[in-house]
């Protein structure tokens, strides 16, 4: 579909790029990881909105796309198969509506941080970093207490690095409720049985 898209609409290959791995969402105020998802997208800045024809006509683009892997047959580059189960994917979308009123709150005396071994990106110096998180804990800087998560430092041995410098990249991450004064963890998805 990128290629029909950049094709049809004149666009140039390096303004629209496309990723189907290290794929992550907010939902409930929490980024959360997606294992099955293709994003198209603008890879320039500014408002030209060149993906605006692939989601505005996304049952067109099925519909060439079914009749090329027709023409095809088993040379297809998108089978027959695929291009029906996204058809009937796409048919069963409905309009949803965006809830605000639902975020991960951590009960009295907890706080949400990464679970220990989750893989994240680290802020250093501007550059985002992946490291592997070991541990949160709270340090008194002042009269000020601050969130800190140790994490391991490729041969230097570990390193601290503040909860506001941590972003949650890739599919290997993970937050959990953590009681700072027990040291326990808890899965909020086993509290609620909701997903997070």
């Amino acid at each position: 579909m990128k290629q029909m898209l950049l094709r049809e609409k004149s666009i140039a290959p390096t303004d629209v790029d496309s990723a189907h791995t290290h794929i992550a969402f907010y939902q409930q105020g929490v980024p959360q990881r997606a294992t099955d998802t293709i994003v198209v997208y603008d890879s320039i800045y500014g408002g030209l909105r060149l993906t605006e024809p692939l989601f505005e006509e996304f049952g067109e683009y099925l519909e060439r796309l079914g009749r090329a892997a027709d023409m095809a047959g088993t040379n297809a580059l998108v089978s027959k198969e695929i291009v029906e189960k996204l058809s009937e994917w796409f048919v069963s979308l409905s309009e949803g509506e965006a809830r605000t009123d639902q975020r991960l709150v951590a009960p009295e005396g907890e706080l949400v941080v990464f679970e220990p071994g989750s893989i994240v990106s680290v802020r250093i110096a501007g550059t985002l970093i992946e490291r592997e998180l070991l541990e949160p804990r709270l340090f008194m800087l002042g009269d000020t207490q601050m969130l800190m998560y140790r994490y391991k430092n490729r041969g230097d041995g570990d390193a601290w690095v503040p909860h506001e410098q941590v972003e949650a990249t890739g599919q290997d991450w993970k937050h959990v409720f953590w009681n700072p004064e027990t040291g326990e963890y808890v899965d909020p998805e086993r509290l609620s049985g909701d997903s997070f």
